[in-house]
């Protein structure tokens, strides 16, 4: 290969390194503190797990008449949910022979990476790549499920189209238009449209989580699309 003067003497200045992608974001699992340092986290071995369900009540006691025996209440009902851990093991390989002349990235030509930059963005790359796949799987806990096809020894995720699909069992009525009691959706009109009643339907939604399991309705999650759809509704412009 043959190079021009000017190109073999011209000084080469690394100004630094920039990325053209923008990492997609942990906030789904920074809202239940279950992405990687999360503190909604408990650390144990084993591939599966479980927990015991043991529910509050809303029955109240039984009045008694004086001087009679104590009244004898059945004990609440223990029931346990069994799941397995989806697992993620990767590696990057780094040979030495690829490291010991390698300059750092967004650094001079002229040095080499004593600092092992290169390697701790790999750290850094590989990290984000876990951080990916638990955002994806928070994401699609919202959907109800997700799918894998099986490539070999590897598990290729996607929404929807995969050989395998993996529910999280949310029951029917708290997906799509949220017939969540049974007596009809809740979602019943389209944000789209600006006159939509978007704050009855939410009080709907928090009455119904109330009735079915005692706990309100705490965070609502939409897309920047959705958001447009909420700020433009004229019933929540009306709002005090």
């Amino acid at each position: 290969m043959t190079y021009a003067i000017s190109q073999l003497l011209a000084p080469k200045t690394i100004l630094k390194a920039i990325s053209q992608l923008d990492l997609p974001g942990t906030s789904l699992q920074t809202l239940f503190g279950w992405g990687l340092g999360g503190t909604n986290i408990a650390r144990q071995g084993g591939r599966t797990f479980s927990y015991d369900v043991f529910n509050v009540t809303r029955k109240v006691a039984t009045g008694r008449v004086p001087a009679q025996a104590l009244a004898v209440a059945k004990p609440q009902a223990v029931r346990g949910v069994s799941a397995t851990f989806p697992r993620a093991a990767e590696k990057i390989s780094l040979l030495d022979e690829e490291l010991l002349n390698r300059r750092p990235i967004g650094g001079p030509d002229s040095g080499l990476d004593r600092s092992e930059v290169f390697v701790t963005r790999q750290e850094a790359y590989l990290a984000q790549r876990f951080a990916n796949l638990i955002e994806f799987q928070t994401a699609a806990m919202f959907r109800g499920q997700y799918s894998y096809t099986s490539d070999g020894d590897l598990l290729r995720h996607g929404f929807t189209g995969g050989d395998t699909t993996i529910a999280y069992q949310v029951p029917a009525g708290n997906l799509n238009q949220l017939d969540m009691l049974g007596t009809g959706n809740i979602l019943n009109a389209d944000w789209a449209t600006a006159g939509t009643d978007i704050p009855a339907q939410l009080h709907a939604i928090n009455a119904a989580m109330i009735q079915l399991t005692g706990m309100g309705l705490a965070h609502v999650i939409v897309t920047s699309a959705g958001w447009q759809k909420v700020v433009n509704n004229t019933k929540v412009q009306q709002q005090p």
